[in-house]
């Protein structure tokens, strides 16, 4: 694969534009094109890497090949190492998890949408309250996890709710589905593997003077020195340092190629099933997602229980004055390509008009009112679920 693009922004950019190409020549079985063998490859290497050291702790442990002192040294070395630069998810957070008996509206129009679309349903929907909307796997079952900000779901419009979904249930189809891309970004065995290997650039990094100055008793950190040994050792750790980079550069363009390629697909199939022009107008409330940012930095400064209410009014006005003065935010958030392109691909894709729209799934959207924003706040509410799971901040 070419080397993409180095700033975050323009790969995301330049990766969901090659799909909107590909996905013109080829309409049929373009958006498979992405290395999947090469993703796979890339994110086994990072627990390989942990088997085979945790493998040698434990020949030391069990030949001795030194003397049995140095050999439980060097094993518990090793296994330390091993255990430190592991592929561990990045974060822990505890989601509120939405059951059917709190928010029987909300899960009933979800499985009205399913069956109506053919997406793949949802196992589980956790709240949170953050400008968030996901669809992540989680667990040894990998359970599909749906999870809404309440933010977000509050100052959007029934008609955005739908698109909404649409558009990330569509994430959840199967990688083995024929013609449609994995998207990665909600694997928690490639998170994790992103994890390790950010792990392991951060341990293998060559340290500065002012990271090994030592401290002087009661008067903060020694002075700058630069010794004979941090330079050697800077020296031999320099180049696995970069092939470590390198490594971790490979996994994140490869990502970015698969997942632009699933959000290109969701963007085609959100506009096929609910109108290239209600796509469009979903796309565009992301003018002013900005604030909706800010009016959330204020509430959390203020240490006050947000009011939904107030946010939905705020929410038309914000809208409104996009509207009219013709402001756009750049992106959706940092994991979307640019808005105008997703605007353009919307465009060609071929939606259906107003009256190919399925009547059923205009009373599904219908449903996508005010009463479910009611229903997540009492799901969120109600408490903490038991289970833990992890989810990156």
């Amino acid at each position: 694969m070419a080397p993409g693009p180095r700033t975050p922004t323009a790969r995301l950019d330049g990766a969901y534009q090659a799909a909107t190409q590909l996905a013109r020549v080829r309409p049929a079985d373009g958006t498979r094109r992405p290395s999947s063998l090469r993703l796979l490859a890339l994110t086994a290497s990072a627990y390989a890497i942990t088997t085979v050291l945790l493998g040698v702790a434990a020949v030391f442990v069990l030949t001795r090949p030194i003397t049995p002192v140095l050999s439980w040294i060097a094993a518990v070395a090793i296994a330390a190492l091993a255990l430190r630069t592991a592929p561990w998810p990045p974060s822990r957070r505890q989601l509120r998890l939405a059951e059917p008996a709190v928010a029987p509206r909300l899960f009933a129009a979800l499985a009205e949408l399913c069956k109506h679309t053919g997406l793949p349903d949802v196992d589980q929907v956790a709240v949170v309250f953050d400008d968030l909307i996901d669809l992540r796997t989680f667990g040894w079952a990998n359970r599909r996890v749906l999870i809404l900000g309440l933010p977000r779901w509050a100052a959007s419009t029934p008609e955005e709710r739908g698109c909404i979904l649409v558009h990330h249930l569509a994430h959840g189809w199967s990688p083995r589905q024929p013609g449609w891309p994995p998207d990665p970004r909600g694997n928690r065995w490639i998170r994790c593997a992103q994890a390790g290997i950010a792990r392991w650039c951060h341990a293998m990094r060559p340290l500065t003077p002012q990271e090994v100055a030592r401290p002087r008793r009661g008067a903060g950190p020694g002075p700058r020195r630069s010794t004979f040994t941090l330079t050697v050792t800077n020296a031999l750790v320099t180049l696995p340092y970069r092939l470590t980079c390198r490594w971790r550069e490979a996994l994140e363009a490869e990502i970015v190629c698969c997942a632009q390629a699933a959000d290109h697909a969701a963007d085609a199939l959100t506009a096929r099933l609910l109108g290239a022009e209600r796509t469009a107008r979903w796309l565009r409330s992301y003018r002013w997602r900005d604030d909706l940012r800010r009016w959330l930095r204020r509430q959390a400064e203020r240490d006050v229980e947000p009011d939904l209410a107030e946010l939905s009014v705020l929410a038309q006005r914000w809208r409104a004055a996009a509207e009219g003065d013709g402001a756009s935010a750049d992106r959706a958030d940092e994991l979307h390509a640019a808005t105008v392109l997703r605007l353009d691909a919307v465009g060609v894709s071929g939606g259906a008009s107003a009256s190919e729209e399925k009547p059923d799934l205009e009373q599904i959207l219908a449903a996508l009112d005010a009463w479910t924003i009611e229903e997540l706040r009492a799901a969120y509410r109600g408490g903490i679920s038991r289970r833990a799971v992890r989810l990156p901040r």
